[in-house]
């Protein structure tokens, strides 16, 4: 028997409670927060309580097994499956003849939530089935990055109509600041992810030595709590607490800043970086619960109105507004592309004695 493909798909974070997907910034590639990669969509892995198994029977028939019940790929209803089963119709177009086939799919992580879910699962969906394909004509699989990344971006925007978010495929493919790399295929079966802390550790060894975009809003008039506050108000099943989840993430916000901000050794604030990581994470998925409903692909329509347009140096600098799509995109083309580096994007430069921000603390 063959060994088990594994694959792992590093999920982007936005620290700004999904702030960070207004224009242009939302198609950026390599503009995006990767310091917030700690949570990873699965393939393979068998350490999760939660998963599915796909299993290709035929070139027409596929079948999946969540918690021992088996059911049909092709069930329209079940919206969870809405994003593996139209990578994997896509690839039976091409191969209609890989039978045999099987796969594991650990989808704890919430998809249309607006949250880079799918966009990770995507990943590692699309590198596992490539190499299983490989493996299954006895050839060597060495992942293209760029082209899987721009085929898994392609397949939400022509399959599912979903837009935007091209930054959580740059994540999931490129993301390393944990040392995490979705080309370190493994054929052995881990049972568990190493700690945040001995990644982030290896990492200062090699990818810390590189710069790290920090995207963080710098919002005179408009903070992203009075956005998020109206968006609770008109669609929040519990707004009371909604609202408390969202002010739990601005005070994880603010104090990941701080402590990347802080001069000496990173290594001795890992520990509380990652505590910091996984609990704003925990928040970010109840807070979508809270707004979105049961029905969390709603949350897209929720978050799409608010679009920012951003005025550069001499148009009211570091001031935000609310604009409509088409207003937006006509404001950010003319004034801000001139002055990303200074409006919106903050560049911080990591070392292992700590990270060197030239930038205020953001007005939350």
């Amino acid at each position: 028997m063959n060994p088990e493909i594994c694959v792992t798909a590093p999920l982007r974070i936005d620290p700004a409670c999904g702030m960070m997907d207004a224009p242009p910034l939302n198609e950026g590639g390599t503009d995006i927060t990767n310091f917030g990669i700690t949570v990873f969509s699965d393939l393979g892995r068998r350490s999760r309580q939660l998963g599915l198994t796909v299993e290709l029977t035929d070139g027409s028939q596929i079948v999946f097994t969540r918690n021992g019940t088996r059911g049909n790929l092709a069930d329209t209803n079940n919206k969870s499956m809405l994003l593996p089963r139209s990578i994997i119709h896509s690839y039976l177009e091409q191969y209609p003849r890989c039978s045999g086939l099987v796969f594991r799919v650990d989808d704890n992580l919430p998809t249309r939530t607006g949250l880079g879910g799918s966009g990770s699962l995507s990943v590692a969906l699309h590198v596992g089935i490539e190499h299983a394909l490989a493996r299954k004509r006895g050839e060597k699989y060495t992942p293209d990055p760029n082209v899987l990344l721009q085929r898994a971006h392609n397949l939400e925007v022509n399959e599912l109509g979903i837009t935007g978010g091209f930054q959580d495929f740059v994540a999931a493919f490129f993301g390393k600041l944990n040392h995490i790399d979705f080309s370190r295929l493994s054929e052995t079966n881990l049972t568990t992810h190493p700690t945040l802390g001995t990644q982030m550790e290896t990492g200062i060894k090699g990818y810390f030595d590189s710069h790290l975009l920090i995207l963080l809003r710098r919002d005179r008039n408009i903070p992203s709590s009075t956005v998020m506050e109206d968006v609770i108000e008109r669609y929040g099943t519990n707004p009371s607490s909604a609202r408390a989840r969202f002010r739990e993430i601005i005070s994880y916000n603010r104090r990941m800043f701080d402590l990347l901000s802080t001069s000496g050794p990173l290594s001795n604030r890992l520990e509380e970086i990652g505590e910091i990581m996984n609990n704003a994470w925990e928040l970010h998925r109840s807070l979508s619960s809270l707004i979105g409903g049961k029905d969390l692909s709603d949350w897209e329509r929720l978050v799409k109105p608010y679009v920012y347009g951003v005025g550069g140096p001499g148009t009211g600098a570091n001031s935000l507004v609310l604009l409509t799509r088409e207003e937006g995109n006509k404001q950010i083309e003319k004034a801000l592309h001139p002055y990303r580096d200074t409006v919106e994007i903050l560049s911080a430069h990591v070392s292992e004695t700590g990270v060197n921000v030239s930038v205020p603390t953001p007005d939350y």
